[in-house]
């Protein structure tokens, strides 16, 4: 019938190191000092500071938190 994939010439450890490789990369390329030291800005002040879910956590269920939208 139809021919068959050819197995994977790559073991289980040696994705899960280029995965973690990549990963380390990624926030590596991304790190920005001011970004993470920086103010609040634009809609922040509504989204985090404001956001009844940061304030009084303990009134939400989990269910809540993600089936309602935060705006």
């Amino acid at each position: 019938m139809g021919e068959q994939n050819p197995k994977s010439n790559l073991s289980r450890l040696e994705v899960a190191i280029v995965a973690v490789l990549a990963g380390v990369l990624a926030l590596w390329s991304y790190w920005d000092e001011r970004a993470l030291n920086g103010a609040f800005v634009y809609d922040d002040q509504g989204t985090v500071k404001a956001n009844p879910v940061i304030i009084q956590p303990e009134k939400f269920t989990y269910y809540d938190i993600w089936t309602h939208d935060y705006w």
